[in-house]
């Protein structure tokens, strides 16, 4: 077939339309590839250094995973370069020791792993100078999985040895919790499957001594989902029941429905959604019987919020 001189441009004009709209989705990858924003790598690059360092450390990361998982290999490397400086120039102690665990990891994920090793040992060092029990707990048990990534495993548990001890000293009875349940899936990917779950029966037992059914029954879900997350499916669907046990026998309402959301939350985060919405939905209902009218209004807003957006699940993503 003949194209006369205006079937021509037609065609041009619909192949240039065509060429524009593939250029527009960030097709072939490179410099398009703007996760989503539209913007290409080099653009979010230069974006980020405009950013406290804290933030721009975060930003840069997760770019240099983009370009990992895209096959720029290089670009990678170039990237994590400028998050490590960002790091260093991070003035928060704590700040720093996450930073820097977080920019181990991914050091590790693309195969840099005497840098990952040596990031890591950053972290380590950040974490020592950390006053708080709690948060120098959780920055050596966030070191410490970096440290496995990149096959040190055996520096990891010596240092979740050390801390151990620092979980006894946290007043708050959530952030002790907490602290032994990253303890814990720090052992789970050094390989030490009995420490974990010895840490994680240390932490159940921890949640059955609070002195009320609503701290129990919230940081018996929060030991649930870590097990979930480690993958131990038939002890996390024991805590979990447990956990909405002692919840349903609170004296008060309003501990009764602070449990349920709560246990809510963390059901989404273990990909249990759909046992997570049905007790929004009893929590829901039993809002009416909560007597302060803003812990009622307060709960009910929480509750209607996670129906709306759930939060992310961290089991099977």
């Amino acid at each position: 077939m003949r194209l006369v001189r205006s079937d021509r441009v037609w065609w041009c004009a619909a192949l240039m339309t065509v060429g524009c709209l593939f250029a527009a989705a960030g097709c072939g990858g490179g410099a398009g590839g703007g996760g989503g924003t539209g913007k290409s790598i080099s653009q979010r690059i230069a974006e980020a250094q405009t950013k406290e360092p804290a933030q721009r450390a975060r930003l840069l990361i997760g770019i240099a995973r983009e370009q990992a998982r895209a096959a720029d290999s290089s670009g990678a490397k170039q990237t994590l370069n400028q998050a490590f400086q960002a790091c260093k120039d991070i003035e928060e102690i704590s700040s720093q020791a996450d930073a820097y665990a977080r920019l181990a990891q991914a050091q590790a994920e693309i195969g840099q792993s005497t840098e990952a090793r040596n990031t890591a040992q950053l972290a380590m060092n950040a974490a020592e100078k950390i006053d708080s029990p709690e948060y120098h707990a959780k920055a050596i048990a966030a070191a410490s999985r970096a440290l496995s990534a990149a096959g040190a495993a055996d520096n990891a548990v010596a240092a979740l040895k050390k801390a151990e001890p620092l979980a006894a000293k946290v007043d708050d009875a959530t952030g002790r919790v907490q602290v032994l349940c990253e303890i814990a899936g720090a052992y789970e990917k050094a390989g030490k499957s009995a420490e974990t779950d010895r840490v994680l029966s240390e932490a159940l037992a921890f949640a059955k001594s609070l002195p009320d059914e609503k701290s129990q029954a919230i940081a018996t879900a929060t030991v649930a989902l870590e097990q979930a997350v480690n993958k131990r499916a038939d002890a996390a669907k024991q805590s979990f029941a447990a956990s909405l046990e002692l919840a349903r026998k609170s004296a008060e309402p309003g501990d009764e429905v602070t449990a349920l959301v709560e246990i809510a939350d963390r059901l989404f985060r273990a990909n249990e959604a759909k046992q997570a919405n049905e007790l929004l939905v009893e929590a829901e209902k039993k809002c009416s019987k909560v007597k302060a009218p803003d812990l009622q209004s307060q709960l009910l807003d929480r509750a209607r919020k996670m129906m709306n957006k759930p939060p992310r699940a961290v089991v099977g993503a």
